[in-house]
């Protein structure tokens, strides 16, 4: 048994990062990973240009105020001035408009005797710069705004389509197949006889794919004869990741170790110091990655966050994980020999983290009142308030 970081690490070493891309509209491009860096186009902004609605003025003529200025000018947003403004002159500019030659001070509107077409009287001195955005202040042409390895969110893409990328080159998607063992597993539409559950994981484990923008499939529930495990095995073989639940603790008739070793599958690490989520595999064959889960919902559903996300990560060239945050815990915790990873509630507006009652790894409904794991490392006592780790869940 070996500890999470070590995990972790084997994970991520052994596990490969694509060199292969597609081109996608920007449109399409939400939740993917850009293929290469992106670099601006122009400076941004492209001039200087006023930072607020006011009046362009050359400082020298507002050393001393009141100052009366003779208004010369009407500068809208989108209009570049052919006005040059001189001594003792001012225009009427509003928030992004370029701003006129001769100026070099903004005076906002309400440090004046207001909008006036002739003439206004400025109130309140300013310096040299006040309310200019200067040419180049956001990025300058030529320099990188959205480095390769960058998942393009909502801001990613505003970044993108400000700099005038309308198509990007995003890495292609894993395929990823999922896997269901042990016969005690039926299709979720099935009647349940005793001694059977429904199979929860699979939809678990592809809406989770999901927000990595998989390619997955199903491959259904493999029964607990070698035959059906080897053929289902051997078609997720094919994919970058296969995931498998259940069969990767030792048991009489699980057979999916035994299969691997027969398809060649190298191993390394079968469990690890954590709960929940102890036997969990990561061995790979050739480019295909491959990870046995626990079959309990909450072991599978933090053992895919915690070890399965590191793989994604490298696929797609972006930074390493698990990235966590740090609240106040609501309760004395008592130690225990394996790393914690516990369903917890985290409260923003108190900054306190409350670790949920819950039965078990088996408790699936523990997760809809769960928005973060409290991290709690082996042989750790924690006392009421003390300041600890989570790790916030996006989903």
């Amino acid at each position: 048994m070996i500890s999470l970081s070590d995990a972790i690490q084997l994970v991520y070493r052994h596990s490969e990062g694509t060199q292969e891309w597609e081109e996608v509209s920007l449109m399409e491009s939400y939740g993917r990973v850009a293929a290469e860096d992106y670099r601006a186009k122009e400076d941004s902004p492209p001039w200087d240009t006023s930072a607020l609605d006011g009046y362009a003025v050359r400082a020298e003529d507002v050393a001393a105020v009141p100052a009366t200025l003779k208004v010369v000018a009407d500068i809208p947003a989108g209009v570049y001035p052919d006005v040059q403004i001189g001594a003792g002159e001012a225009a009427k500019i509003m928030t992004g408009a370029p701003i006129p030659k001769g100026a070099d001070t903004i005076i906002p509107v309400e440090h004046t005797s207001g909008y006036s077409l002739e003439t206004v009287d400025i109130l309140k001195p300013a310096q040299k710069g006040d309310g200019v955005r200067k040419q180049g202040e956001n990025i300058h042409a030529g320099h990188v705004a959205i480095p390769r390895g960058t998942k393009i969110n909502s801001k990613e893409m505003a970044i993108l389509a400000s700099t005038g990328y309308s198509r990007v080159r995003v890495f292609r998607r894993p395929k990823i197949s999922i896997l269901s063992t042990g016969d005690e597993i039926v299709d979720i539409e099935e009647p349940l006889r005793p001694g059977q559950i429904r199979n929860s994981n699979a939809y678990m484990l592809m809406s989770l794919c999901q927000y990595w923008r998989g390619e997955t499939r199903i491959l259904g529930i493999a029964k607990d004869t070698k035959e059906d495990v080897t053929q289902k095995i051997k078609a997720g073989l094919e994919s970058d990741f296969l995931i498998i639940t259940g069969g990767a603790s030792v048991g009489e008739r699980d057979f999916v170790k035994e299969v691997f070793s027969e398809e060649g599958v190298e191993i390394y690490f079968n469990k690890v110091n954590l709960k929940p989520g102890k036997p969990v595999v990561f061995g790979k064959k050739g480019n295909t990655h491959i990870f046995g889960l626990p079959g309990n919902p909450v072991s599978a559903f933090v053992t895919f966050l915690l070890l399965l996300e590191r793989g994604l990560e490298k696929f797609f060239h972006l930074p390493q994980g698990p990235f966590y945050s740090r609240g106040r815990i609501s309760k004395n915790m008592s130690p225990h020999s394996r790393e914690r990873f516990l369903p917890a509630k985290y409260e923003a507006s108190t900054g306190m983290v409350s670790p949920l009652p819950w039965k078990g790894s088996g408790d699936l409904f523990i997760l809809k009142d769960t928005n973060c794991l409290l991290h709690i490392p082996p042989n750790m006592e924690v006392s009421k308030d003390s300041e600890v780790e989570f790790l916030p869940l996006s989903y």
